[in-house]
């Protein structure tokens, strides 16, 4: 009875890998595709939080933009790098990639003047916005 209770688990086990695995991929997808076809819109820091957890920290990010083409402002909450946040101030002006007729699905936000070589996680080899890759 417990070697089949085993396999059960084990089976469970290896479907929320399969799922998970699928879901990230996806999810990755689509986030280059944004990149990729996005449109960019200008807009502002609105809050700052940092959220303190027993086992983890989150750096949260407001923001508050309008969608290419749109005519209601969206505010929106992102997790961001701890470097990020710490260079990023309220009121700064940032670049919003958002996809076409999916505003609720954002790419990181990206800072209008030129980012600090220190906040890119290659090292600074790039002088480009902060990026990442799937």
């Amino acid at each position: 009875m417990a070697h089949i209770a085993a396999r059960v688990l084990g089976g469970v086990f290896v479907v929320m890998g399969i799922f998970m695995t699928v879901a990230v991929w996806g999810s990755c997808q689509r986030d280059q595709r944004i990149v990729r076809e996005g449109l960019t819109a200008e807009g502002t820091v609105v809050k700052k939080m940092f959220l303190a957890g027993t086992d983890d920290s989150d750096y949260v990010l407001i923001h508050a933009f309008t969608p290419v083409g749109g005519t209601t402002r969206l505010e929106h909450r992102r997790n961001i790098s701890s470097k990020l946040w710490k260079w990023l101030r309220v009121g700064d002006r940032i670049q919003v990639l958002h996809a076409p007729g999916e505003p609720p699905r954002r790419s990181p936000p990206e800072r209008q003047r030129h980012v600090h070589p220190g906040l890119l996680d290659d090292g600074g080899a790039s002088s480009s916005a902060p990026s990442w890759e799937c």
